[in-house]
């Protein structure tokens, strides 16, 4: 298919992008002003070194990941500021205690912002020790609010083939990608626990199954079993193919479900997505029940709820 965009869309995709990324950096700035004075030059610091700037070179983060980082510090940094000097007095009790009688945001974000902060400060050598390093705490995952059963039922009537149901299923419901799927081995499915294990570039997200998952997941290995019972091919999601070797399936095996029903895997992805999006409003939910970066959260909550993004004052 011919490519018809033309430099001008390109330039007007940077634009935004600029614009954007503009935008995240004036409202980071703004955070750092309400940084205490005793602490906000440790936190120049800290920022310097996520941007790429600090006494190492280093991969920068988004701006939007310095702004989130930012919010979720500064009240725990107000707080301290009551009774300490400087960041060095800060213990590891000070850490727990901070996130113990956390209120409000997510505990587990403001630990993450927290390590950040402490683990960036010791490298630049702003504190002596880490009080958050080693610091293990255990959080609650929320699922996914499944969809509609007349919805999910209509998506998978048309489909026949176990395996098809299956992988339309964990994209109705997960929003799983198509990569993610073809990835997925048999060690990852966990059915004892009602887990399915997925493994990213950087991060393993772990995803709870519901009911409806599970019982396709036992249909489709029920019917591996049955067709490829001599198969030594790893992968969860396999066909006549790849049955006689060990690779994963096609990108092109993988949709033949979403060509069956008429709507694209990714399609259909974005729309779960944003149907989170539009019925929770917090991009920290996303980032914990799809395992998206702070970047795409932010997004589909932009495009969900544009009125929370009001303009820059003029």
């Amino acid at each position: 298919m011919p490519d018809h965009r033309t430099p001008a869309d390109g330039a007007r995709r940077s634009g935004r992008a600029a614009d954007l990324t503009g935008r995240e950096e004036r409202s980071a700035g703004r955070l750092l002003t309400e940084v205490p004075d005793r602490f906000r030059t440790d936190i120049e610091a800290w920022v310097a070194a996520l941007r790429g700037t600090g006494r190492r070179p280093s991969r920068p983060v988004t701006w939007v990941t310095v702004r989130t980082y930012l919010q979720f510090a500064l009240p725990i940094l107000t707080e301290w500021a009551t009774h300490v000097d400087s960041l060095r007095e800060i213990t590891r009790s000070d850490v727990e205690r901070a996130l113990a009688d956390h209120r409000g945001r997510s505990e587990h974000n403001v630990h993450t912002a927290l390590r950040s902060m402490f683990r960036g400060l010791k490298r630049e050598k702003r504190i002596f020790s880490d009080p958050a390093r080693g610091l293990v705490r255990h959080y609650a995952r929320r699922l996914p609010r499944p969809l509609p059963s007349d919805r999910l039922r209509g998506l998978l009537d048309p489909l026949d083939h176990p395996r098809e149901a299956l992988i339309v299923a964990m994209v109705a419901i997960h929003a799983l990608g198509i990569d993610e799927l073809a990835g997925l081995r048999l060690v990852d499915l966990d059915r004892s626990a009602g887990t399915l294990t997925v493994a990213r570039t950087h991060t393993i997200h772990r995803i709870i199954l519901d009911e409806t998952l599970i019982a396709l997941a036992y249909d489709w290995l029920v019917y591996r079993a049955h067709r490829w019972p001599r198969t030594s091919n790893h992968h969860l999601l396999i066909s006549d193919y790849t049955a006689k070797g060990d690779t994963p399936m096609s990108r092109y095996g993988i949709t033949t479900g979403f060509r069956r029903i008429g709507i694209s895997a990714r399609q259909l992805r974005q729309d779960r997505i944003f149907d989170e999006a539009a019925r929770t409003g917090d991009p920290v939910t996303l980032i914990n029940v799809f395992g998206i970066g702070v970047t795409t959260a932010i997004r589909y909550i932009r495009a969900a709820h544009p009125e929370q993004f009001p303009g820059e004052p003029i």
